[in-house]
């Protein structure tokens, strides 16, 4: 939807999770969860949806920085120790920056010059269910 307010306008065709513009406005790049979760792109106006690569952890588990892709893979999501990897846009592949304990599935955030990041440490994945009685 456009920021100044106007309707809606639909990029992506086969499915889309997380979009994140790119700093340059150029592109918006999503995660697909089929057989192998991956991440995709598109032009920000819309147009072909092109794989940039696979391996992606969980959909939420990745941020666009100015040269490439931050994101985290496992070689199952049962794993407690987990990679996060750098997907540079000019060498077009990926190298390992640090491994990390405890993530979870709810995102990933990284400072703009790439020096720091923050992603949410699962200490217990368990809860409550509620029930709330005439609710209006």
């Amino acid at each position: 939807m456009p920021a100044e307010g106007g309707p809606a306008v639909q990029i992506t065709r086969g499915g889309a999770a997380d979009g994140i513009e790119s700093a340059d406005g150029r592109f918006v790049y999503f995660a697909r969860d089929f057989d192998v979760t991956s991440v995709w792109r598109v032009p920000s106006g819309g147009g072909p949806e092109e794989k940039v690569f696979d391996g992606l952890l969980f959909p939420l588990n990745f941020e666009v920085g100015l040269k490439g892709i931050y994101y985290f893979r496992a070689s199952t999501p049962q794993d407690t120790i987990r990679a996060l990897l750098f997907y540079s846009f000019e060498a077009r592949r990926s190298e390992r920056i640090a491994t990390v304990e405890k993530i979870n599935d709810n995102g990933l955030a990284v400072s703009p010059d790439g020096r720091c990041f923050v992603y949410v440490a699962a200490e217990r994945t368990t809860g409550d269910l509620m029930m709330i009685e005439n609710f209006h």
